[in-house]
This record gives structure tokens, C-alpha cells and sequence, in this order.
């Protein structure tokens, strides 16, 4: 892997809509320090355009085409773990939370949050932090899940 220099903040996004996906980039396009640098419309081709492009921050849709978003997102965890994961969706579950979590995510939004939102989230996870905590503490039934799934021995884990 490249090593990464100081410079805008690379995002990359991943959405089966087009529509949707234009919306993002030009929310985080007119941001100063924010460079959209490519789009995937499934979670194959995010794979390949992660590897290929090396973000800082991938911007991905849960149900993605041929693997979903949470899935892409554990493997790049393994494979690029620099990257950091903004799981987008439209669907507020507490299932597609544990989901995230457990892929390694960095964060969890809305498709339906305000624009300075997803700015912000993308800001807070390039310098290293982790806002799906937030929801997790947000929701006590989530977080019992967490907590039951991390007392687990390590081989009992799927």
C-alpha cells in the first residue's frame, strides 16, 4: 500500500442509485478538504475501486448489489484497514447496527440525515474516530448484543 500524503480528505462511494450518488458527491464536493475520488454501484465493484483508488473514507449504501455494504466493509477492514468505513442507509434497524458493528464500520447514517451530517461524519472518521458508538449507546438493546457478542471466546465468533 501507498503511503498516503497530507492533502484532501479521499472519499469514495458506493450506492446502486446514481441518483444518490450524485447527491453525495455534490454535498461533499463543495467542501473544502473533501475530494470525492470515485463511485461503485455494488459491493464487488467497491471492492475493486477500494483497492484500486485507496481512500481515506468509503461512503457505503448497506444493501449494495452482489455483496452488501456491511460485508464489503468487514472485508476491506481485513484487507485496508486504514480505511475507514460511513455505512449509509435508509433502513434504521437495530440488526443493520449490529451488522455494522461487527463489519468494523466507523460510523452509521441515515440516507435522510442532513447534509452537514454526513460532512461531519466524514471529518470525525478520517481523524480516527468512531461515531457508531453513539448509536450503539443510543440504543440499549444494540448495545447488549455488542457486549454479549464481544464476551464470546474469539473462536465461537462467526
Amino acid at each position: 500500500m501507498t503511503e498516503k500524503v497530507e492533502g484532501p480528505i479521499r472519499v469514495l462511494l458506493a450506492d446502486p442509485s446514481e441518483f444518490t450518488l450524485i447527491g453525495m458527491r455534490q454535498v461533499l464536493q463543495r467542501e473544502p478538504g473533501i475530494e470525492v475520488i470515485g463511485t461503485a454501484t455494488d459491493g464487488d465493484q467497491l471492492l475493486a475501486r477500494t483497492t484500486e483508488l485507496e481512500p481515506d473514507v468509503v461512503i457505503t449504501e448497506v444493501d449494495l448489489p452482489r455483496l452488501s455494504g456491511d460485508k464489503a466493509a468487514q472485508r476491506m477492514r481485513r484487507e485496508l484497514p486504514s480505511v475507514q468505513v460511513v455505512i449509509l442507509t435508509s433502513r434504521d434497524e437495530e440488526q443493520l447496527l449490529f451488522d455494522a458493528i461487527r463489519a468494523g464500520a466507523a460510523a452509521y447514517l441515515k440516507k435522510d440525515c442532513p447534509p452537514e451530517e454526513l460532512v461531519d461524519a466524514v471529518r470525525r472518521v478520517h481523524a480516527g474516530e468512531f461515531l457508531i458508538n453513539e448509536r450503539v449507546f443510543a440504543r440499549p438493546a444494540v448495545a447488549s448484543r455488542v457486549l454479549a457478542e464481544f464476551r464470546r471466546p474469539a473462536s465461537c465468533r462467526p
